[in-house]
């Protein structure tokens, strides 16, 4: 761990506070800092239209990460757009002007912060591993289904639970005649055998209270995912581990998944619509 207490002292660094909301850089901009999170968390963003309003999270950069390492060797503007989540304290120093001062000055503490910053990169590059063999993985899944039904849904599913190593994953159908109905139609840990467990939905549901009020079983930390089709609202996913919150590779694991079963699920409901309009025709 850094001894941030010696890099304050050495007078190259200087400390930066930012209230929330605050934007630290902007993309497109120069900025040639390195930033050490002190306390509070940081949000790495992509701007998703032209316009630059609407944003999407790429990342969440917590106390004792560091980013802005690349400019030690890239003056390039800035391809994202970093802000702060809460209020938020920083170490910064510029990587062009003072870096080299620091190192010749106090070459043990620039080699710690140099040992440091290539152990993140590595935690970082192993994590964007985990998410590319994610998304093979579900990928292939999916190409290599043959039909397109409640079994593809499945499949994905109990996948997507070997990837995670996670206790299991309750997938909850929304009635789409009643919204106020809903079904927990499938739990991994009872494979291929179709659920039909009723649950009465409001505005004000607790899913997790709902689920658990019927007699289902569930671990200590659970999360739920809504399925949403623009503003319909397909179903819920809980996923459910025995220890700690999710991180964020695998939050965005599951994201990609509830993005693909939001892709089966509409196109299952399109063949139901034929269907049904078949047997009226017949």
């Amino acid at each position: 761990m850094l001894d941030l207490e010696i890099l304050e002292q050495s007078g190259f660094f200087t400390t930066l506070t930012l209230s929330a909301g605050d934007i630290l850089f902007d993309e497109w901009t120069q900025d040639t800092g390195i930033y050490i999170v002190k306390e509070g968390e940081l949000h790495i963003e992509k701007y998703t239209t032209t316009e630059r309003v609407d944003t999407k999270l790429l990342a969440t950069i917590e106390q004792g990460e560091i980013i802005g390492e690349a400019s030690l060797n890239n003056t390039d503007p800035k391809q994202v757009r970093v802000s702060a989540n809460t209020d938020t304290t920083l170490l910064t120093i510029d990587a062009q002007n003072n870096f080299e001062a620091f190192t010749l000055q106090y070459p043990k503490e620039a080699l710690s912060l140099l040992t440091y910053i290539i152990e993140l990169s590595n935690k970082r590059l192993l994590k964007s591993n985990a998410l590319i063999t994610a998304s093979y993985e579900i990928n292939k899944t999916i190409s290599e289904l043959s039909t397109i039904n409640y079994k593809s849904t499945f499949e994905i599913l109990h996948t997507f639970q070997k990837i995670l190593g996670n206790s299991y994953i309750l997938y909850i159908e929304v009635n789409p005649v009643v919204p106020n109905m809903a079904m927990i139609k499938y739990d991994t840990r009872k494979e291929n055998i179709l659920q039909d467990i009723v649950l009465s939905l409001d505005e004000s549901t607790d899913i997790l209270k709902l689920v658990q009020e019927s007699g289902r079983e569930v671990v200590s930390y659970n999360e739920v995912f809504p399925l949403n089709l623009g503003d319909i609202k397909l179903g819920y996913l809980i996923i459910g581990k025995e220890h700690g919150d999710f991180n964020d590779t695998e939050k965005k694991m599951i994201h990609s998944i509830t993005n693909s079963l939001v892709g089966l699920l509409r196109q299952i409901n399109t063949l139901k619509e034929e269907q049904d309009k078949n047997s009226l025709r017949d």
